[in-house]
């Protein structure tokens, strides 16, 4: 599937797609897959528990799919560049099968995640399930064959996304993404996983600098 002018960032939990989205106001938007994800149902002593959809994932991706694909022309969405949304294993097999090109932002630093986590106030169960799985995830990210961003500690994601030259660079990634797995090819290009650290625009910062000396 063929992406537009519109980046989807698949963002781990605590790495700041709120905060990005209140932060950089009409260009990142923070897809909370809560509200696809469950529903409320009620038993027959008439209290309420929550379920899982049960058209989820698919409610999920064809909401992102809409907005990345589809919304051009939608005053909402003129100025929109980032689309995050959640990590979960189903939404992102779902897209990577489905040849829908995304960019993984995960933490790099694990005890500074569990410091963040206890400081937003989430459970001990939530941080201890972090604790447990983080080397088994963080593994996982590799296998989507998709730009992976690791954020260093006290990184947040709105300081990525507002560097200077960082929407060029990451659309760069999503084209090389996208001749990946449209391609028949077994590897059409030199690096199909990026992983990129917290100097992620320098090299456009000197491309630019070349350039002015050049003109200059």
């Amino acid at each position: 599937m063929k992406i537009n002018n519109k980046i989807i960032i698949a963002g781990f939990p605590g790495i700041g797609k709120s905060c990005s989205a209140n932060v950089l106001k009409n260009i990142s938007m923070d897809c909370d897959s809560s509200g696809w994800h469950w529903i409320s149902k009620n038993d027959n002593n008439g209290n309420t528990e929550k379920i899982i959809n049960p058209i989820w994932p698919e409610n999920y991706i064809d909401f992102i799919k809409m907005i990345a694909f589809e919304s051009d022309g939608l005053e909402d969405y003129k100025d929109l560049k980032y689309i995050c949304c959640s990590t979960h294993e189903e939404v992102l097999s779902y897209m990577r099968r489905h040849h829908i090109p995304f960019i993984i932002v995960v933490p790099e630093d694990k005890q500074d995640t569990i410091k963040r986590y206890k400081e937003r106030g989430n459970s001990e169960e939530f941080i201890s399930k972090l604790d447990e799985n983080w080397d088994n995830w963080m593994d996982n990210f590799k296998s989507y064959d998709m730009p992976i961003i690791k954020l260093k500690a006290g990184v947040y994601l709105s300081d990525i996304l507002s560097k200077r030259g960082s929407f060029r660079y990451l659309m760069d990634k999503i084209k090389n993404v996208e001749k990946y797995i449209l391609s028949t090819e077994e590897d059409p290009y030199d690096d199909p996983l990026a992983v990129i650290v917290n100097g992620l625009c320098d090299h456009m910062d000197k491309k630019d600098k070349e350039k002015e000396n050049k003109n200059a």
